[in-house]
């Protein structure tokens, strides 16, 4: 049976710069160095454009770890590649309403909305406003949990017909921990960061619906209830 060779498996520093390299190299030079979502090797091998997760996701999750590498571990970046990710997350909140947005298509215009995205929106926001001390980042970030707030009820769930009114394709994303409950954590780290209140009232809001309605007493797992 054929192994690797050379595996590093004791380096942790050193993987994690192997991986800035790959989040620094993922962007498509058709779309104005928009990152590309889907990666495949078989039964072909690309990169591509995803209507749900091209710049309403990737950027926040490369950002959050760029530059949480940066400052922990004084990795040097690209600061061409971290503006390419700030680019597309400014394309993504660049639709009628602050939340994260992707095109159904590269060339297209903003369309959809998923709300699996939010905590990839809010993760590239807090990464900007924390290790860029970026003020547009931060405006949107507020905007963003403004909006949230007149879109969305722990209880009504979404205003479909107001999104709708809003030329905005509502894509759902199976359920509260799947898609509105993935925000919760870098609600809390843009608090700590920013001591913006409203971001804690939204994850304190997000913790009770959590606990309340999904990790129970018991401690039981139901896949139907986690829509999993």
């Amino acid at each position: 049976m054929a192994k690797l060779a050379q595996v590093n498996d004791r380096d942790i520093a050193a993987a994690i710069r192997l991986g800035c390299r790959t989040m620094q190299n993922v962007f498509n030079a058709d779309d104005e160095q928009v990152p590309f979502f889907r990666s495949l090797i078989e039964p072909e091998t690309l990169l591509a454009h995803s209507e749900y997760h091209s710049e309403s996701h990737v950027p926040g999750r490369h950002l959050n770890a760029l530059l949480n590498a940066e400052h922990v571990l004084g990795i040097s970046l690209d600061e061409e590649a971290i503006d390419n990710h700030r680019r597309a997350t400014l394309l993504s909140y660049s639709g009628p309403v602050a939340l994260p947005m992707n095109r159904h298509e590269v060339g297209g215009p903003l369309a959809n909305f998923c709300p699996h995205n939010l905590r990839e929106g809010f993760h590239a926001l807090y990464a900007l406003a924390t290790y860029r001390d970026d003020t547009e980042a931060r405006e949107l970030a507020e905007r963003s949990i403004a909006d949230i707030g007149k879109l969305w009820s722990p209880n009504g769930r979404w205003d479909l017909q107001a999104i709708k009114d809003l030329g905005i394709d509502f894509l759902d994303s199976r359920g509260f921990i799947q898609s509105e409950g993935r925000m919760l954590g870098p609600l809390v780290k843009y608090y700590h960061a920013t001591g913006y209140a409203p971001a804690l009232e939204l994850a304190l809001v997000l913790k009770e619906k959590a606990i309340g309605e999904f990790y129970l007493p018991d401690g039981a797992f139901d896949q139907e209830r986690f829509d999993t």
